[in-house]
């Protein structure tokens, strides 16, 4: 035990000596990080943050009726109220159009200031097929959506099921479109969340949700009148009234700086240790390529002490560093009095970023492993921050 100790202190030392004689590359190493610390640390005293304290509540809505905004594409601004859509529904048969029939009439009334945007008529198809193609015409541009019954209708289409399940199908681009993206001009149904999320509720000032519009685009008030009209025609008469409500959001931080953070900081910490791990691949490669290493096998060194030397070395190495960078993260400066990572605990933070560079070092004796001369070696070996 006590030879081995007295290996390792010898290649530990062996180890430093390499390195005290690279002053300006360890400058380099110890500089970059705190550098690239530094800079996030000055846009953090520049970029400010509002702080809510109280919940946002959103006030409640009705959709019995299509929104005045949805206007059809043949109106002009000489064009008087009311202005009409029409509805296609597939199949048709005796119950489906008694269904469709009072969808038309709940969205339709004889007051066009209250109501400027109703239902004319709905066109019955014999299958869902047909109403795609004729909707798909450019000839169909007054045509508000289409709606699918699935489950089919029993006695030869006049009974209703148990459980009518139905679709809406929409025009795939925005009718009433605010001033949006282009990438949001679609429905986006492929998606639960949006790709890019901002701290704070989606569409903060919008009541109705926002994008991708199923208020403001009449899909809400079509569901809303077909499911009153199959209560109507299974002998249903409701007596209450539908109002809509997004979900409060509870108080929160609105802070764009710590959304950016987010998709920078990994790759970040990543080129602050790029040249740290080019080193250690370089070398331990270097070793490998003038024989060293076997030499000092040779005269009885175990290989887990080699590996151990380095690996201690350069452990404290980089303790150095991340305990700066540790600092730089978590002090607190300018006006804003916040931090980089202003609500995290310093002590997460050092054993998170110690953990990288103990995986970083680790990845590079793995790189060092497929290369026999160190140059080649340093010029290959970039860690991922991913």
């Amino acid at each position: 035990m006590g030879r081995t100790w007295n290996q390792f202190l010898l290649l530990f030392w062996k180890n430093w000596t390499l390195q005290s004689r690279k002053v300006i590359l360890t400058i380099f190493e110890i500089l970059i990080p705190l550098i690239f610390a530094a800079l996030l640390l000055i846009i953090r005293s520049y970029v400010e943050f509002t702080q809510y304290e109280s919940p946002i509540v959103y006030g409640s809505f009705s959709v019995d009726s299509l929104p005045s905004t949805l206007l059809p594409p043949n109106v002009t601004n000489s064009t008087l109220p009311p202005y009409y859509w029409k509805i296609a529904y597939a199949p048709r048969g005796k119950a489906a159009d008694d269904i469709m029939d009072k969808v038309v009439e709940s969205l339709t009334n004889d007051f066009p200031t209250l109501r400027p945007v109703q239902l004319e008529k709905a066109i019955g198809f014999d299958t869902e097929e047909e109403l795609l193609a004729v909707m798909k015409l450019a000839s169909s541009e007054n045509i508000l959506g289409g709606i699918i019954f699935k489950s089919g209708f029993p006695d030869n289409g006049e009974g209703i099921p148990a459980n009518l399940t139905y679709s809406i199908r929409m025009r795939n681009s925005m009718r009433n479109m605010e001033k949006q993206s282009s990438f949001m001009t679609q429905w986006q149904t492929q998606s639960l969340f949006p790709f890019y999320q901002l701290p704070g509720p989606r569409n903060k000032d919008d009541m109705y949700g926002g994008v991708p519009g199923y208020y403001r685009e009449g899909f809400l008030a079509l569901q809303y009148a077909v499911d009153m009209a199959i209560l109507r025609a299974n002998g249903v008469t409701p007596n209450h009234v539908t109002l809509m409500q997004r979900y409060p959001y509870p108080p929160y931080f609105d802070d764009t700086y710590v959304a950016v953070l987010q998709t920078t900081l990994p790759d970040l910490i990543m080129v602050s240790l790029v040249l740290v791990a080019l080193g250690i691949a370089k070398n331990v490669a270097y070793e490998k390529e003038k024989r060293l290493k076997e030499a000092m096998k040779m005269m009885g060194l175990a290989n887990w002490v080699h590996w151990l030397a380095w690996f201690v070395k350069y452990f404290i190495y980089l303790t150095i560093t991340i305990s700066l960078m540790t600092l730089m993260f978590c002090v607190k400066v300018g006006n804003l009095h916040a931090a980089v990572v202003t609500h995290s605990d310093p002590s997460v933070i050092f054993v998170f970023l110690m953990l990288y560079a103990m995986v970083s070092i680790m990845y590079s004796f793995a790189a060092s492993a497929l290369f026999s001369k160190g140059i080649l070696n340093g010029r290959n070996v970039i860690p991922s921050g991913n």
